[in-house]
């Protein structure tokens, strides 16, 4: 009897040993995947990834897992999927925070996109409801400085469409500031925030002109683009029809797209401190209501 107990311990010992030799790996999992921050594929390994600026660079682009990971089967196909923060900081003085999703299959998890959420917000949880990921988190008062510590609560929904995360409202409160951040370009999520209605990019370092991708926030009253670096102005901002204020005081433009003229509520155009053409602006000028305060100097 001791002898075929025996025989049988040994069989399920090495049954189970060649479960774990043959089973198939999860090869893949969040904190090991690749995911689209800004249009740019980034690696995490145990969750963090560092990539240099500039090659030779010491100052390096640092992406981590933060955490506040929800999980459940967001697209429907059988297969458990995951919503987390990733943060980013590129040796400024902010902190980017992302939303990422993985989704599950088979041998794991898969990175896909990501969604800009904010800069220095406090997260607080993150859930999946009636088919939405709700990210929940603290941000500034409209005006405060970065230093102040968030307290205005605030809530995103996103959904997953075409395996892909999409935003799928945007919260009431639709002020964004991403001033003295050292930008040089304002981050690509920005422009998913279609209903934002005022935007402050202002003493950064933008360089260029800031990107077409302007004209997809048809919703903006103000723009600040004040002391930054910009030598142009993209057209695509005379469609900004509900735009109210436009800031693009002291920056280095030489000269200004016809297409201001095209902001038929605008209020207040501000160009003080740069060295566009003054036949530029006399056109602009001419198109514009009378009643717009155009500030030069």
């Amino acid at each position: 009897m001791k002898k075929i107990i025996l025989l049988i311990v040994a069989i399920l010992i090495i049954l189970g040993a060649g479960y774990f030799i043959y089973k198939p790996a999860n090869t893949t999992d969040a904190k090991n995947a690749t995911y689209t921050i800004e249009d740019e594929k980034i690696t995490l390994v145990d969750g963090r990834s560092e990539k240099e600026i500039t090659p030779g660079s010491a100052t390096k682009i640092v992406t981590q897992y933060f955490g506040n990971e929800v999980e459940a089967d967001f697209n429907g196909d059988g297969f458990e999927d995951s919503a987390f923060l990733l943060t980013q900081d590129g040796g400024g003085s902010g902190t980017f925070y992302y939303l990422a999703l993985a989704l599950g299959a088979k041998n794991g998890r898969t990175g896909k996109n990501t969604i800009f959420i904010g800069d220095r917000i406090a997260p607080q949880t993150t859930e999946f409801k009636n088919g939405e990921i709700i990210v929940n988190y603290a941000e500034r008062k409209p005006g405060e400085p970065m230093t102040a510590s968030p307290s205005v609560g605030v809530s995103k929904y996103f959904k997953v469409v075409n395996n892909q995360l999409a935003q799928a409202q945007i919260n009431s409160n639709n002020i964004l500031n991403l001033s003295n951040q050292g930008l040089t370009s304002i981050p690509g999520g920005v422009f998913n925030q279609t209903n934002l209605e005022e935007l402050n990019v202002s003493h950064n370092s933008l360089t260029g002109a800031i990107q077409s991708q302007i004209g997809q926030l048809k919703n903006l009253k103000v723009l600040n683009a004040s002391y930054d670096k910009m030598t142009g102005v993209p057209a695509e901002i005379g469609q900004l029809q509900n735009l109210q204020i436009l800031d693009l005081s002291y920056n280095q433009l030489t000269g200004l797209p016809n297409e201001l003229g095209n902001l038929k509520n605008l209020k207040t155009l501000n160009l003080a401190g740069n060295n566009y053409s003054t036949q530029d602006l006399a056109g602009i000028k001419s198109k514009l209501p009378a009643t717009v305060n155009i500030i030069t100097e």
